[in-house]
């Protein structure tokens, strides 16, 4: 693991240790439902976001899935509950979000590395990454893992920001920033392996989905 990647996992155990002052988990998504609290802000955003991620999964007959960068893993959780996917497993860099997607939603889950996934090739039906490749060290090597052990599908979800406010944020040091900037060719280069790409956008962020046949790959953003 990078240097870079190991004072984020760092960082990220510490976020998800927290507690408010009642002494209750404060929730990186919207797990306690939408008027409850005790979790981060723009709720109304993360549940449109997750919706439209779910339409997607839907397109495709999934009998397991992955979701990397699960966080406390409320949208595997979903995937396995609304969609009715037999088998969901979640990986988070941070230990101590794994362990919150083991105690909150009963998720086999486990610390992993994007850029170096313990997992077979072709292992999960569907792979899917939100709101993670824009903090990754290494965005080509992260996407590569994605489709290696993706077999039917992958669903990714990251912001579309200013290049330039992307820049200065990396450049700040900022811990867990955005350093990577997103826009509809950033997955161009799969184009040279046989994929075709396709894209939408969903509020302020773009939303990836790789169908994956024989050799042929199609993605929107």
């Amino acid at each position: 693991m990078d240097d870079y990647s190991v004072r984020t996992k760092a960082w990220l155990d510490n976020h998800f240790q927290r507690v408010d002052s009642d002494g209750i988990y404060v929730a990186h998504q919207p797990i306690y439902g939408f008027r409850v609290g005790h979790c981060e802000t723009l709720l109304s955003v993360n549940y449109i976001r997750t919706a439209h991620i779910m339409r997607a999964l839907s397109s495709c007959d999934i009998g397991s899935l992955l979701d990397v960068g699960a966080a406390e893993g409320h949208k595997a959780f979903l995937a396995k509950k609304l969609l009715g996917v037999p088998h969901v497993e979640c990986c988070d860099l941070s230990s101590e979000a794994a362990k919150r997607a083991g105690e909150i939603f009963k998720l086999q889950a486990r610390q992993a590395d994007i850029h170096a996934l313990p997992y077979d090739d072709l292992q999960f039906d569907a792979v899917l990454c939100c709101e993670t490749l824009e903090h990754v060290a290494d965005v080509k090597r992260a996407s590569a893992e994605l489709v290696r052990v993706a077999k039917k599908i992958i669903v990714i979800a990251v912001p579309k920001e200013n290049p330039e406010d992307v820049k200065a944020e990396r450049e700040s040091g900022l811990m867990h920033g955005h350093i990577n900037a997103f826009d509809a060719s950033s997955f161009d280069y799969l184009k040279a392996a046989g994929w075709v790409i396709c894209h939408k956008k969903i509020l302020s962020r773009s939303l990836y989905r790789l169908r994956v046949g024989r050799g042929r790959v199609n993605l929107f953003l």
